[in-house]
């Protein structure tokens, strides 16, 4: 399964190197149940090692995406271990802000002790802490979650401006190959899930999300 741009570099080596025999699935779209739709879709049978962890990104929390990840595993005939959130710097600047790369590294640097925590539990074949069910993740992953994606998460209003150098990077990130290049020029599809690789990872800063996104400050981890 092809890595979410989001997900490289420091955090997945890390964990990758603690739990080298153990099944992990990333996703920086999991939260708050939000990318439900190209999770359940996946046809694939389960490895000999069926044992699953989660460990999600987010800019705050992580809501009650641990139900969804549950009842997928249980779908999937996979045992399903436990979900954690790990704090990283904010990307999703269709609608807040990333913070600046110095706030960004110490954020980064933060998140190293539940990085090493998660691992540990995994390392130790021990079940990640219960997510808390406060009525502020009840709602997140509930009814704001049912009228936010299909309200707000679409593909309509990407675009670039006259910056764009036609290197084509937007379309080797996205993970859903939702972008594809006509001559020098990225064209969307319809399968997006707003994960921001296309608008935080473009080097001449040229894509751009309607108007929200003019003038904001882009975060992108390189691997």
């Amino acid at each position: 399964m092809k890595s979410c741009p989001s997900m490289n570099g420091l955090r997945t080596k890390t964990v990758r190197r603690c739990a080298p025999k153990r099944l992990l699935w990333w996703s920086a779209r999991f939260m708050r149940g939000g990318s439900q739709g190209w999770w359940k879709d996946l046809s694939w049978k389960p490895p000999l090692n069926a044992d699953v962890y989660f460990v999600l990104t987010c800019g705050g929390d992580v809501g009650l995406a641990g139900k969804y990840a549950k009842k997928l595993c249980a779908k999937k005939g996979l045992a399903y271990h436990g979900l954690m959130g790990i704090r990283m710097p904010e990307n999703y600047i269709a609608m807040y802000q990333a913070p600046c790369k110095e706030e960004a590294r110490e954020i980064i640097r933060r998140a190293k002790e539940p990085i090493q925590h998660a691992c540990s539990l995994i390392g130790g074949k021990k079940e990640f802490p219960e997510q808390e069910s406060t009525l502020a993740n009840v709602l997140k992953s509930g009814m704001v979650n049912d009228l936010f994606y299909p309200l707000f998460v679409t593909a309509k209003g990407y675009h670039t401006t006259s910056a764009c150098i036609g290197c084509g990077k937007c379309a080797a990130l996205c993970p859903l190959n939702n972008i594809r290049m006509e001559g020098k020029q990225p064209v969307w599809g319809n399968e997006c899930t707003q994960c921001m690789a296309c608008i935080c990872g473009c080097p001449a800063k040229a894509v751009e999300y309607r108007k929200k996104t003019h003038g904001k400050e882009r975060y992108y981890l390189e691997g």
